[in-house]
């Protein structure tokens, strides 16, 4: 990724986070208008709907990684880089992945406390991290 994309995306996760006086993602994506639908999502953590701005998040995932979670798809639907349904796959190394976790990073950084700030550009490494954050009940 290149540094001009990635002070794009510092700006748009910026700009969200200013829709809301609270700095939980799921609060801000609320606050946009998308819906945060808490589901039995088996197979997968989250995905979202691009057609419809609905955002999918697992019950199984305890609270705070619900918040990683709803950061990463939230990016997916700002940043315009998903297809219909973007799922949450942290073995995927593509752009629109990576692009979503540095969204996701800028959004709540409080969950990347742990990270180095150059790590973020680059895609499997940073999609393990991220992966390595989300916790099931």
């Amino acid at each position: 990724m290149t540094k001009d994309r990635l002070e794009e995306i510092y700006l748009l996760a910026h700009e969200a986070r200013s829709h809301s006086w609270l700095k939980n993602p799921i609060d801000i994506a609320e606050a946009l208008g998308y819906k945060v639908i808490l589901s039995n999502l088996k197979e997968i953590p989250a995905f979202c709907d691009c057609n419809s701005g609905e955002i999918y998040i697992s019950n199984a995932a305890d609270k705070y990684s619900q918040q990683i979670l709803c950061a990463h798809e939230l990016g997916h639907l700002i940043l315009d880089n998903c297809n219909s349904v973007s799922l949450f796959d942290e073995t995927i190394d593509s752009e629109s992945e990576v692009e979503a976790n540095a969204f996701a990073y800028y959004l709540y950084p409080k969950a990347f406390v742990r990270l180095n700030n150059e790590d973020i550009s680059t895609g499997r490494k940073f999609n393990r991290f991220v992966a390595s954050l989300i916790r099931y009940k």
